[in-house]
């Protein structure tokens, strides 16, 4: 009886731990588009997205450096070597292995540089991460930064003028919350370029995760409490023994 009990705990488990998968922009990076649920590309904000149409794995001659592009300078790359790389089309930039690189297009309209996540499944997420600038200090005052927002379909979850202007090198906006999303939606991480494109080189890292519903969480309580019993009734079972 006491097994058949802690399998039925274990089972009660199973749907606690299959919501708590994470998805991760920057592990997920591939030469795909999409890669998985994520996808790059261009685009206004949350419309008009268009995927990237090209690919390297030497992005701007740099060897461990890949990168999605679309033309002067646009795209969505990723370091893969074991330090900061910088490439000799980008030489004001240090690009670290631990996000992604942006860089948004010149002019207005679908210029922005958009990377989108598809969820698959409806449930509450938490989303979290940041953008940072990966321009250097020297450069500050060539270019007059980013602004860089998050949106669910077309509904704005979060935006930031942290890195407009002139900020330092490695100057962050930061994001942390939880959304209810449904199966089938997008949500959109905007990288637009500020009105000028140049110093623009902006890292992003983003984590999303679902959320447990609360009736999950009294099942994990529910069946670490079975466990707990079963473990006291087999303690006792063996002293009386």
């Amino acid at each position: 009886m006491g097994a058949f009990v802690v399998a039925a705990a274990a089972f009660a488990l199973a749907p606690v731990t299959a919501n708590a998968i994470t998805y991760d922009a920057v592990s997920s990076f591939s030469s795909g588009n999409p890669s998985g649920s994520w996808a790059y590309g261009t685009g206004a904000g949350s419309t008009g997205f268009v995927p990237f149409s090209t690919y390297s794995s030497t992005c701007f001659g740099q060897s461990g450096f890949a990168c999605h592009s679309f033309g002067d300078y646009q795209g969505v790359g990723l370091n893969t070597t074991a330090g900061d790389v910088n490439p000799p089309g980008l030489s004001t930039v240090a690009i670290p292995n631990d996000e992604l690189w942006l860089h948004p297009a010149d002019g207005a309209g679908a210029t922005d540089t958009v990377v989108t996540f598809l969820v698959s499944t409806t449930s509450t997420y938490s989303v979290s991460g940041l953008f940072q600038r990966l321009s250097n200090a020297a450069s500050n005052g060539s270019g007059n930064g980013v602004l860089v927002s998050i949106y669910n379909g077309a509904s704005l979850l979060y935006s930031s003028s942290a890195l407009a202007g002139t900020p330092a090198a490695a100057t962050q906006a930061t994001f942390n919350f939880t959304q209810a999303l449904a199966a089938g939606s997008t949500v959109s991480f905007v990288v637009n370029n500020n009105g000028n494109y140049q110093y623009d080189s902006t890292g992003l890292s983003a984590s999303i995760a679902a959320v447990p519903e609360p009736a999950q969480w009294a099942l994990m309580i529910g069946g670490f409490g079975v466990v707990g019993v079963t473990m006291r009734r087999r303690r006792s079972a063996a002293a009386a023994a």
